[in-house]
């Protein structure tokens, strides 16, 4: 079933579109049109556009172009290193769809994260971006794929275009439809208030545009019966994955669901697009996990702390078995003693790092005494270990470099703390950490060749049995290194999702030391 052509549009789909169009000319709305019309030229000339007409309409946005160019210097996009001063530079060096990609996905994710005006806009802003690198994730990861996956983003991202539009110059009228549909048919609400759907309005746009075939079909409705058999074509593949990632996205982002609702929901649509698309659970997980990390990288590149993402917001609990809710909720009232109370040391490690990224401010003693302990009792919760210290450098006049367990919690702790016990003398687990500044992780910590580089303190009265250490460094010098114990006879099981926060835990901690 195609969409309504512009001739076969209702009397009220016409007036939508009138008062959209005029909205267009009079630029009202602040932040949004800039995304807007950025979006139009971009896909509208995605045919015929030049290398020159790309950088002309990049560079009419200073503050968009210097942030292309900062992401474009990131090891993801330019792994060769070559230094990138213009977006003609960008363009010759990283490509010319992935910096055309590139353009909406920062113009998106900013407008995410802050200036616009509504929740309701952010969150548009914020489904179009993730849907997009969802899209592109899956189609690039599987060799049964045969898809484009520059041409899934493109359609992942354009798919919510007419959402976008209906939330940015239409709020109120949003709101009302999203309200009727709660009560029944999605559809329907829409074109009670507006004559057409969402999906309708953005396909009737862009249908004078110079967009690819494969690209304006993917924003058709898709019909039922293509789900019940592999994609035949291109097209079809990229129609189904667009609007399979739009749906995962909106369920990642649906605060009502709680996690179990989250976890059923996800797998009951896995199972219905799963005969059409070479997807599973896994593959699904491990996508969201790659647009999280990719929004991530992202935020830090155009200056957005990660409070002030939805999108981050709602992966990381989503990914961590958490509430979406109760994850946007944390951002007030918690502090880990940060020029703020300190009402209590088990805290999220997700809110920890919200804090950190959040603080630009050099820490006084008192104030990095009660972040090591939040740290550890949140390492703690985070692996299910009963230990976890931070041993720091001992400062001192010797050539031999000495770490005392400065701060931590469990049992081991309370016994060897203070003590300068690690020390690059040594011939143990810890002088291969202080040495190549690596992390290491033992399952077995009494098993054959391994026992003799565990140090006797951590052997005393043989309890541990798994250990995880974790080093900090500035400027490739050491300063911290974080040891995780657990002596139950189960091994610490380190998620993706935790390897990525404790990358980020020591990038956070390497700029507090650097302003001490």
């Amino acid at each position: 079933m195609s969409t309504a052509a512009p001739d076969t549009l209702s009397p009220l789909a016409r007036k939508t579109l009138r008062r959209l169009n005029d909205a267009f000319e009079s630029g009202q709305t602040g932040a949004m049109p800039e995304i807007v019309q950025t979006v139009r030229k971009l896909s509208g000339q995605i045919a015929t556009v030049s290398i020159q007409d790309l950088s002309e309409i990049i560079e009419r946005d200073p503050s968009v172009t210097e942030k292309v160019i900062s992401a474009a210097n990131t090891f993801g996009y330019n792994p060769s290193g070559i230094e990138i001063a213009t977006i003609n530079e960008a363009i010759h060096t990283v490509g010319f769809d992935r910096i055309r990609n590139l353009t909406l996905t920062v113009m998106l994710a900013q407008n995410a994260g802050k200036g616009l005006d509504s929740e309701q806009q952010r969150e548009m802003a914020s489904l179009s971006v993730c849907s997009g690198m969802l899209a592109q994730n899956l189609v690039s990861g599987s060799e049964m794929f045969s898809a484009d996956p520059d041409l899934a983003f493109v359609s992942g991202s354009l798919r919510n275009y007419g959402k976008l539009l209906i939330a940015t110059y239409f709020l109120d009228e949003y709101k009302q439809a999203r309200e009727l549909s709660q009560r029944g048919d999605n559809d329907a609400a829409y074109h009670e208030i507006f004559g057409l759907t969402p999906l309708e309005l953005g396909h009737t746009l862009l249908l004078s545009s110079n967009l690819p075939d494969v690209i304006m079909q993917s924003l058709e409705k898709l019909p039922k019966e293509k789900l019940a058999r592999s994609a035949q074509s291109e097209s079809e593949e990229i129609l189904i994955s667009a609007e399979f990632c739009v749906k995962v996205c909106e369920l990642t982002f649906d605060e009502t669901l709680n996690p179990d609702q989250f976890k059923s929901e996800l797998g009951a649509l896995v199972n219905m697009f799963g005969d059409s698309l070479p997807i599973d659970l896994d593959s699904v997980l491990e996508g969201l996990e790659k647009v999280d990390s990719s929004m991530s990288q992202l935020n830090e590149v155009i200056g957005i702390k990660s409070k002030d993402s939805p999108a981050n917001r709602a992966l990381r609990a989503r990914l961590d078995g958490r509430s979406v809710r109760a994850a946007a909720s944390s951002r007030s009232g918690k502090s880990i003693g940060i020029g703020k109370p300190n009402t209590g040391l088990e805290r999220d490690l997700n809110d920890i790092l919200e804090e950190m990224l959040e603080s630009e401010e050099p820490l006084d003693d008192e104030q990095v005494k009660k972040l090591y302990q939040s740290l550890n009792c949140a390492i703690a919760a985070e692996l299910s270990i009963e230990c976890c210290m931070t041993f720091l450098e001992d400062q001192e006049n010797s050539r031999t470099v000495r770490f005392s367990a400065r701060h931590g919690t469990g049992p081991l702790y309370e016994r060897i703390k203070n003590r300068p016990l690690v020390s690059s003398d040594n011939s143990d687990i810890f002088s291969i950490c202080l040495a190549r500044g690596e992390d290491i992780l033992i399952q077995e910590a009494n098993a054959g060749k391994i026992a003799k580089v565990i140090p006797e303190w951590i052997h005393d009265k043989g309890e541990v049995n798994s250990l995880i250490m974790l080093p900090a460094a500035l400027n490739k010098k050491l300063f911290a290194i974080f040891l995780g114990v657990r002596s139950d006879g189960s091994p610490i099981e380190i998620e993706p999702a935790t390897h990525q926060r404790f990358r980020q835990l020591r990038t956070q901690l390497a700029k507090m030391q650097s302003r001490r």
